[in-house]
């Protein structure tokens, strides 16, 4: 592995054409911050913007995954706020948890007054000793971690809970180099006052977010496509590494000086011609959860107080819900509501396949819930739908770290440079930018990381302070 800092020169290299796999954010960022006079984009769909895209589905705005910017990187957020000529709404958020038919404020730590006895009690004693008494022991897995940090009781009915259904395996399965600030740890007196009735405190690591006022949240990164040489429904069949050639299921051949992938990595490796089978086999090492976004209309008003929830109850599909209304009031007609739910599968759990029985299913736990008027929904006059996300987050389970090592240092041989923090689950953008090479990755899925839509773009922009570094 190869580590530079300001004491060690960056290799000089003549750039090239770039060619770029991917029109999703990490792609059209590269592309808009390299300058895209340099650049080619090959996209597989008919559209571009990817999993953080939007499209209008029944005359409502929604996107292809919820998304919502609640970046604290001040670049991203001026570029953001520039590419919609800022007129973008902010405000502070609210999300709730659904446990066994009772509501709690989120994070559910923070509130332990609503969990129900005598299940409160035990957790907070529980909670309140680890707080007040941190163990020495280094966390072995993500159960663990989740037991030394919140007591065995709160960790089983809660956190691991939601495990089994956003991240599809059990926590005892998950290592803890993901976490960040995901998951807070509150102090003996923040228990405690989370024990008081009708006390609410705002803890958790999302505390506002800004989303566009019309457009749903591709409107954020669109201008990145402006001028962009974007070649779409353009699927890849194989890639040659030697001689620098894409293959393309139309028949089409381009041949590439270099290129940058921010398609998935294990379908990125399974294309390439001179892929072994110790790599083919790390690639099916690395775990990933498959989406179905079950989308959901009413001709009512949202009665629940929230912009998304949480659903730790594991005998319901729904796993996360959010109310796109409230997110920009036009992303649906006035005198509606529109919610998405998404409902998670996996090699750990896998996709039974019949997808319009589940979202029915779901569309019933809407109408249990209370999103929903049963009254609607008996007489027709709801519509619903649903979508398919085969990539949806990257799962990061033990052989994670050893797949990538494996992929990495293969992809050596063909012209990438490894980076000095290519095996880590999320990135430093403090840090000095790193040196590219004739093969780069860019983006969540590419480079198997626990990135967010601000990484994304930060990654683009990190490719191009290197070019400008080595040139």
């Amino acid at each position: 592995m190869r580590i530079y800092g300001l004491a060690a020169p960056f290799p000089k290299m003549n750039p090239g054409h770039i060619t770029i796999l991917g029109a999703g954010i990490a792609g059209l960022s590269t592309s808009f911050h390299l300058g895209h006079g340099n650049c080619s984009i090959f996209e597989r769909d008919p559209v571009h913007g990817g999993h953080a895209g939007s499209e209008n589905f029944f005359g409502f705005t929604v996107d292809r995954g919820p998304h919502v910017s609640f970046t604290k990187n001040a670049y991203v957020k001026e570029l953001f706020a520039k590419n919609v000529n800022r007129d973008f709404l902010e405000f502070p958020v609210r999300t709730r948890n659904l446990y066994q038919g009772t509501w709690i404020e989120h994070p559910a730590q923070a509130h332990l007054w609503q969990i129900p006895q005598p299940l409160r009690n035990i957790c907070a004693d529980e909670m309140i000793h680890a707080a007040g008494s941190p163990s020495a022991e280094t966390p072995r897995n993500y159960r663990h971690w989740l037991e030394l940090s919140y007591g065995k009781t709160f960790a089983s009915n809660f956190p691991a809970a939601y495990t089994r259904k956003y991240w599809t395996t059990d926590p005892v399965n998950l290592s803890v180099d993901w976490l960040g600030p995901r998951m807070p740890k509150l102090d003996v007196k923040e228990l405690q006052a989370g024990l008081v009735p009708e006390t609410y405190q705002n803890l958790h690591y999302i505390t506002s977010i800004r989303y566009p006022k019309s457009g749903g949240y591709q409107s954020f990164f669109d201008a990145f496509s402006h001028n962009a040489d974007i070649h779409l429904a353009k699927q890849i069949s194989s890639i040659d590494l030697v001689d620098r050639n894409l293959w393309f299921a139309d028949g089409s051949r381009h041949q590439f000086d270099r290129l940058v992938s921010t398609i998935p990595l294990p379908d990125f490796v399974n294309r390439c011609v001179q892929v072994t089978d110790e790599v083919r086999q790390a690639a099916a090492d690395l775990d990933c959860s498959q989406l179905l976004i079950v989308d959901i209309f009413a001709p009512h008003l949202q009665e629940l107080p929230g912009h998304w929830f949480y659903v730790y109850d594991e005998d319901k599909w729904a796993t996360r819900i959010h109310c796109i209304e409230r997110l920009a009031p036009g992303n649906t007609p006035d005198g509606w509501t529109g919610v998405q739910v998404e409902v998670y599968f996996s090699k750990h759990k896998p996709y039974p396949g019949n997808p319009s029985t589940i979202a029915k299913q779901v569309a019933g736990e809407m109408v249990e819930m209370g999103f929903i008027s049963g009254d609607d929904f008996a007489a027709g006059r709801c519509k619903f739908g649903w979508r398919w996300a085969p990539y949806a987050n990257v799962i990061f389970t033990h052989p994670r770290r050893g797949a990538l090592e494996k992929i990495w240092n293969w992809l050596e041989r063909y012209g990438l440079l490894r980076r000095s923090d290519d095996l880590d689950a999320t990135t430093d953008w403090t840090r000095e930018p790193e040196p590219e090479g004739l093969i780069t990755m860019a983006g969540r899925f590419a480079e198997w990381k626990y990135h967010w839509t601000d990484d994304c773009t930060l990654r683009g922009r990190q490719i191009a302070l290197a070019d400008k570094l080595a040139i």
